[in-house]
Order: C-alpha cells, then sequence, then structure tokens
C-alpha cells in the first residue's frame, strides 16, 4: 500500500466570500490608501494566500484583510517566493455557553489570521532604516570564534566554518 499525500485544492466556491470582501468597494479602498497603485498586488497576495494555504478561508475575513493591510503597510510582499512575510492562520479556543454561575459548560474554536514578517522582511525593513548598509546572515560552527572588535564596533568570524561541526549561533 503506498502512502500518497494530496494537495487540498480549494474551490471557487470555497474562496469567494474572501473574494467577495476583497472586492468590495471599502476594503479595495484600504488597500489603495495603504499600497497605492500595488492595491491590487496585496489582494491578490492574499487570495494566493488562501489558496495555498486552505485554513485560512477558516479564519474571520476582517482578520484576514488586516494582516493583508499590516503587510501592504509595511509594504512586505506575501508572495512566498520572495519570504518577505506570510498570512498564518491561528486556532483559538472561545467559550460558548456559561451556566448560571457563569462557568463554561461549552467551548468552541475561533480562527484568526494574523500577518507574520519572514527573514528576509525584517532585512527589508532594517535595510530601510538607512541604518544599516548591508547584513550578513551565516552560520557559525563550533570550531568557529566570534570575535567582538570594541574599537570598530563590529564582530568578526575566526577560523573555518565545519559542515561537520555542530551549528552553536547564527
Amino acid at each position: 500500500m503506498t502512502e500518497q499525500t494530496a494537495i487540498e485544492k480549494v474551490t471557487m466556491s470555497e474562496i469567494q466570500p474572501l473574494r467577495d470582501v476583497l472586492e468590495s468597494d471599502e476594503v479595495y479602498a484600504m488597500f489603495v490608501r495603504s499600497a497605492g497603485r500595488y492595491a491590487g498586488t496585496f489582494v491578490i497576495g492574499i487570495l494566493n494566500a488562501a489558496t495555498a494555504n486552505p485554513q485560512i478561508l477558516k479564519c474571520d475575513p476582517k482578520t484576514v484583510v488586516n494582516a493583508g493591510l499590516t503587510a501592504a503597510n509595511m509594504n512586505l510582499s506575501l508572495s512566498p517566493a520572495l519570504g518577505q512575510g506570510s498570512i498564518q492562520p491561528y486556532k483559538k479556543s472561545v467559550p460558548l455557553e456559561k451556566d448560571s454561575r457563569g462557568k463554561v459548560t461549552r467551548w468552541g474554536e475561533k480562527w484568526t489570521a494574523e500577518f507574520s514578517p519572514m527573514v528576509r522582511g525584517y532585512k527589508s525593513l532594517a535595510l530601510r532604516t538607512k541604518m544599516y548598509t548591508h547584513l550578513n546572515d551565516f552560520a557559525v560552527s563550533k570550531n568557529q570564534k566570534v570575535i567582538h572588535d570594541q574599537m570598530a564596533g563590529v564582530d568578526r568570524v575566526e577560523g573555518e566554518f565545519d559542515a561537520r561541526e555542530p551549528i552553536t549561533h547564527y
């Protein structure tokens, strides 16, 4: 018996409620105010994120729109290829019913979406501050030493990277 991994397909009927919200005049105007001429790019990015991760469709559409607006305000792309940001669905437990004493008798779940900056997004934001001219990221193995040069205010790494040694930090 072979095990197959199935890719969940999102149908038009499943994505249509989110699409209707995103294409409403008020919501699209918010994206225009945030992203200007790139408003459509962020709306498409949200729809692509929902297609790639069907759990986003379970989320309250307001939270999905807010996550997209946060990305637009930070000018960070939602494209997975660029790795600047993503929309993450979260499931929270919420009380549905309480008894006469206020004790919760029945719990339910509520899905919300939040924007999460990714590594390249943090780098982009840092470089935009003009406080950095470049950013390097790399792994430091156990046989390397990181030495802080107090006069210059920079760190340097001594020794050769050995892939067989464990990585101690980045």
